[in-house]
């Protein structure tokens, strides 16, 4: 099927094969490259914009067959809709971050009609899979605060590019949000991003507006109060409007319908909401140390001491940690061989701090560990996990790829395994090597990360739609985590998604999944999710 994009055409369906529109005679390869497969909301006159899904037919090989977002502005005729639809064409082109939809230099163009002569501005995007929050907390429900940990994290990391360029958003609220299938998120909608002077334009959405960005004086700390509203929503599952204000502070009074939120997570989202923006957060860095301190309260006890330290490696003090964890922590098997000196000595007490969310610490003695020994695959691999904590996945890549290309064979096959699962994570599972990961078998015989190759290897053949081959890989990690006395909740997640693909029973593997699921593996707690929608559905009790 093909649609016209034609907002007047009296019937905009089309069979694949015609070139032009049945109805109105429009072309339907939109730019001699796009084909609208369909519409990805209500094709509906009160709206300023159609958005539809585009089939990408061009000349380029990467992009040939690749799925797209085609927004389409119809008013050409009001001048200040058409300056913020090229405002959002020119902020998407010139942002880079993965939680924002890219679009290539080439993406904005116009159209003319044939009939009428009209023009119509056009913008493609990259197509993210996902659903928007607002629907996903319709079926979901309120999310944990834990996991408003990860996301608020992930969201002001994504602010702090829009804000680092001189700009706003102006439109912060959940149906602006999209959670991929691997539980990440991205920030949509730029149409009314603010350059500059920001104060010019009355925009926002109410409930989620900040008072001063109403009357047309948006700064900085406008967007933070359409943050902690966005995540007052997705904590109680009620709109912020739903709420009452306390009449002599104007704070919302939300805290009694979250259970088990922590005082300081409470009072951040409450400052970002604060009715004044110099009371709120002052940028994201401050939001961001914030929530660090939330992770991890400040130890200090451990206070650096090159005294204390010497003494320590003098006194075998360096010995290799024993206990075994699973991915994405299964750095802490590496580091159980010998690495001589200091540099072993920095290896465990950086991992130590990376077990204690300690993460800029524990970055500090990985590459201590590094100066001391260049050589020290353990430490490498640790900050690869160091970099998935920022999010800066290219980071992560490059040093999982330099373990690889290194000595150590339990620290090569746990980057592998790691690199897999980022792979897999960031719905590119065309560049998975397989080949790789089975030469990671080889070089380790420790349980934990074999049992981790294993599930990324389900993983990899469940995206891949290779369902039998999935379910070996999967009860092999499973086995492998069984009796090895793991508590390891991703290969379950993964078969029961398996079996019911299969038309086969999933009960116990989705209570397994919800039961063991951890609040720090982000894509264990979209599984979790799903888990405790499909128990509460066959009758069982869950929290």
């Amino acid at each position: 099927m093909s649609y016209c994009i034609n907002p007047k055409c009296q019937q905009r369906e089309n069979s694949d094969n015609l070139s032009h529109c049945q109805s109105c005679g429009s072309e339907l390869l939109i730019n001699q490259r796009y084909r609208i497969v369909k519409p990805l909301r209500e094709l509906n006159p009160a709206f300023p914009t159609d958005i539809f899904e585009v089939i990408d037919l061009g000349l380029g090989e990467d992009d040939w067959g690749a799925r797209k977002v085609l927004k389409v502005l119809k008013y050409s005729n009001n001048p200040a809709l058409v300056r913020l639809f090229q405002q959002e064409a020119r902020v998407l082109m010139f942002l880079q971050h993965s939680g924002i939809p890219k679009v290539e230099p080439d993406g904005y163009f116009t159209v003319q009609l044939p009939k009428s002569g009209k023009q119509l501005y056009c913008l493609v995007m990259e197509f993210i899979e996902g659903e928007n929050l607002a629907d996903w907390i319709d079926k979901h429900g309120g999310i944990s605060p834990e996991f408003v940990l990860v996301w608020l994290s992930e969201l002001t990391n994504i602010l702090d590019g829009l804000h680092s360029q001189n700009l706003l958003h102006r439109d912060i609220k959940p149906s602006n949000l999209l959670v991929r299938p691997n539980g990440q998120l991205a920030l949509i909608d730029f149409g009314i991003v603010g350059v500059g002077e920001w104060g010019l334009t009355k925009v926002g959405t109410t409930g989620y507006a900040a008072p001063e960005q109403i009357v047309g004086e948006a700064v900085i700390p406008s967007d933070f109060f359409a943050l902690g509203r966005t995540f007052v929503h997705l904590l109680t599952g009620r709109s912020p409007m739903d709420f009452p204000e306390d009449p002599k502070t104007g704070r919302l009074i939300w805290r009694s319908s979250v259970k088990g939120i922590s005082q300081e997570l409470a009072d951040l989202i409450d400052d970002l909401m604060a009715a004044f923006p110099e009371k709120r957060p002052k940028n994201t860095r401050v939001i961001l140390q914030r929530l660090q301190l939330i992770k991890s309260p400040a130890d200090s006890s451990k206070l650096f001491d090159r005294k204390w330290i010497l003494n320590s490696a003098k006194w075998g003090l360096v010995g290799a940690l024993v206990v075994i964890f699973l991915a994405p922590y299964i750095f802490r098997v590496v580091n159980q061989f010998i690495i001589p000196g200091l540099d072993k000595f920095f290896t465990n007490l950086g991992t130590d701090h990376y077990n204690n969310s300690q993460f800029s610490s524990a970055e500090s003695y990985y590459e201590l560990a590094l100066k001391f020994n260049p050589n020290n695959q353990a430490a490498e691999y640790s900050l690869g996990k160091i970099c998935e904590e920022k999010k800066d996945f290219d980071c992560a890549i490059s040093r999982y790829q330099d373990v690889i290309n290194g000595s150590n064979s339990d620290a090569g096959a746990a980057a592998i395994s790691s690199l897999a699962r980022l792979q897999i994570l960031s719905e590119d599972a065309k560049t998975v090597n397989v080949d790789l990961i089975f030469k990671g078998f080889k070089l380790t015989s420790q349980p934990g990360i074999q049992a981790s190759l294993y599930k990324n290897l389900g993983w990899l053949r469940w995206e891949q739609n290779r369902i039998q081959e999935a379910e070996g890989y999967l009860k092999r990690a499973i086995a492998i985590s069984q009796t090895n006395e793991y508590n390891y909740a991703s290969p379950y997640c993964l078969l029961a998604q398996v079996k019911e693909a299969q038309k086969a029973d999933a009960s116990q593997e989705w209570d397994i999944c919800y039961q063991d699921a951890s609040s720090s593996i982000l894509e264990e707690q979209v599984w979790a999710s799903m888990a405790r929608q499909r128990l509460r559905a066959s009758g069982k009790h869950v929290e």
